[in-house]
């Protein structure tokens, strides 16, 4: 299995609460993947990724839009997506277009609505 991990999070000049999960989130399912399974991060683009590489998840593999734009396109169900994912998980509401994949999505709080 091939479980693809948003980690833009991450990114957040001080990483607050859904940064830390991210990262921690993504440290234990590499630990605890079955075997023969591997945890991808992926991000927007970013000219420097130093910031997304997390001990045992492959990448920060990079999609081929900037923060800003992936937003906007995801906002409208468009966009670039990961590729070759059995399962996509978003930490946060930051999510792609679902496709012909499952994708799971954490909503930390409703605040926002």
């Amino acid at each position: 299995m091939r479980l693809v991990l948003i980690v833009e999070q991450v990114y957040a000049p001080v990483p607050g609460g859904t940064g830390r999960y991210c990262a921690e989130l993504a440290g234990a399912l590499a630990a605890t993947a079955p075997a023969g399974s591997t945890v991808e991060g992926w991000t927007a683009w970013h000219a420097a990724p130093a910031a997304a590489v997390l001990p045992g998840v492959r990448g920060p593999r990079r999609l081929a839009l900037p923060r800003r734009a992936l937003v906007l396109s995801w906002e409208h169900g468009l966009g670039p997506v990961p590729r070759g994912a059995d399962l996509v998980h978003a930490p946060t509401v930051l999510a792609p277009p679902r496709r012909r994949r499952p994708l799971v999505v954490t909503i930390h709080d409703a605040v926002p609505w």
